[in-house]
């Protein structure tokens, strides 16, 4: 064996090390996690952004126990939940859900409603071989709606996390609960929002982090490639930056009135990112070293870059 053969061995045999310690993958690319996973932006961004790495912020989902997930193609900032007990994931979503009701930032949106009176959830039994197996569990719903949900929680660091699920009640054997599963059309979803911009700093191109109020969707996400951001004039523009309010719905925009959107705004700043009003009614806040000003328009408010802060 050569001495580069060798050296790739040994590379192989410590990433299987790594890999085995925390997250199993295995060939259908799932990870079976113990306790927790982390979700965090792509490492190609690292070096188009002004932070030190330990600065960026990332999200650790803790759950206990063991559960499986595939990560999304978008990215490590992105996971799915993939072959697991359902009623298992169920109490943990439940769970999930009622520690940021009671102890965070977090809004509903249904996105679509599912008429099924009958669905099911699967759960993992040994069989008499000893081997696990699926076993399909029926429940009579007990109103006909599969309710498809969106949760979006504003993390204490600035971020955006959102959890895509549908919720039922269910009933089994006489007995009626709430249940949290996969939609028909896909798996539990949970992503973490990078809300980013593209601005010219000290001569370079660089990318940073905008911190958003909640239910408020960034355009300039790490799905995309740094290296394009960073070379295309056009993610400059302000359209880019430019955001509708979370509750203004452009199918009917007579009459709309942007007043609790734009308080509830202003008072997100105020509170969490040292924000302040001029005299024009323009806020600026600071957000990981980075001065921003906020202008708000009638359905619609921007977020533009200032500088550094000082």
């Amino acid at each position: 064996m050569t001495k580069i053969s060798k050296i790739l061995l040994l590379v192989l045999f410590s990433l299987s090390l790594f890999l085995l310690s925390s997250c199993k993958m295995f060939e259908t690319e799932t990870y079976e996690c113990n306790d927790e996973i982390e979700l965090h932006i792509k490492d190609e961004f690292y070096e188009y952004m002004p932070y030190a790495k330990e600065d960026v912020p990332t999200y650790t989902y803790q759950f206990g126990g063991k559960l499986n997930f595939t990560v999304n193609t978008t990215g490590p900032n992105e996971i799915v939940f993939s072959n697991n007990d359902d009623f298992i994931v169920s109490e943990k979503i439940r769970e999930f859900l009622s520690y940021f009701d009671q102890n965070g930032i977090i809004s509903y949106r249904e996105v679509s409603v599912t008429k099924k009176y009958e669905t099911h959830l699967n759960k993992k039994t040994i069989d008499d071989n000893g081997k696990i197996k699926n076993e399909r569990v029926y429940f009579k719903v007990t109103d006909g709606d599969l309710h498809n949900m969106i949760a979006y929680i504003t993390l204490p660091n600035g971020l955006q996390l959102t959890i895509n699920y549908c919720t039922f009640e269910g009933e089994n054997e006489g007995i009626k609960r709430i249940y949290y599963a996969w939609e028909y059309t896909q798996s539990i979803r949970m992503s973490l929002y990078y809300p980013l911009m593209v601005v010219d700093l000290n001569g370079a191109r660089r990318i940073l982090i905008v911190a958003l109020p909640n239910g408020v969707i960034n355009k300039v996400e790490p799905r995309y490639d740094p290296k394009g951001l960073t070379s295309k004039d056009v993610y400059l523009e302000d359209s880019f930056y430019t955001y509708p309010y979370s509750d203004y719905n452009e199918d009917e925009p007579k009459g709309y009135d942007n007043s609790n959107s734009v308080a509830l705004i202003r008072d997100y700043y105020i509170d969490n990112f040292n924000g302040h009003l001029d005299s024009e009614g323009h806020l600026y806040y600071t957000y990981l070293g980075y001065d921003f000003m906020v202008t708000f328009g009638d359905t619609h408010f921007k977020i533009s870059f200032i500088g550094e802060s000082k």
